[in-house]
């Protein structure tokens, strides 16, 4: 699931290229839906970073048993790292609902984020090609299945 960030850093910056500059109405719409898909799938990658999350915690709690640190068991400075982590993790939840999912401001603030986390100098890129199928195939999964269940930003009626 690493590699949902990645794809989501590299193609973001082309479907707002194409949204904003598009050469007809269906590039644009294209464009847009896409981004809203790859929203979507964000929420997949915060459930990695909480799941993550949770076995790092259960670690530290075992090595705290094991050999009696005090350390381990309790959190006492909120850094910077934690405040990124909690954001990334959190704001992809707001992409469930149809109104925030489209917004390509908030989709440059959640690129920048990730982009600032993790820079490109510490990206995973072995079997690179792999991660391009794998990703490709989640998006187009993603995109039907969002397109059967009408929640496409070009499918909805105003609300």
């Amino acid at each position: 699931m690493q590699f949902i960030q990645i794809a989501y850093c590299c193609s973001l910056p082309f479907l707002l290229l194409i949204s904003w500059m598009g050469l007809t109405v269906n590039w644009k719409q294209c464009a847009v839906n896409m981004i809203s898909v790859s929203n979507l799938l964000l929420i997949g990658y915060s459930l990695f970073l909480i799941r993550q999350l949770i076995g790092i915690v259960q670690l530290g709690r075992t090595l705290a048993d094991k050999y009696h640190i005090e350390a381990f068991h309790k959190q006492t400075t909120i850094d910077g790292f934690m405040i990124r982590q909690a954001l990334i993790i959190l704001v992809p939840f707001v992409f469930l609902s149809k109104k925030w999912r489209k917004n390509r401001w908030v989709s440059i603030a959640m690129l920048l984020l990730l982009f600032w986390n993790n820079p490109i100098s510490v990206w995973n890129n072995f079997d690179l090609m792999s991660k391009i199928a794998s990703y490709g195939f989640l998006l187009c999964t993603a995109y039907a299945f969002i397109w059967l269940l009408n929640q496409l930003p070009h499918q909805s009626t105003p609300e």
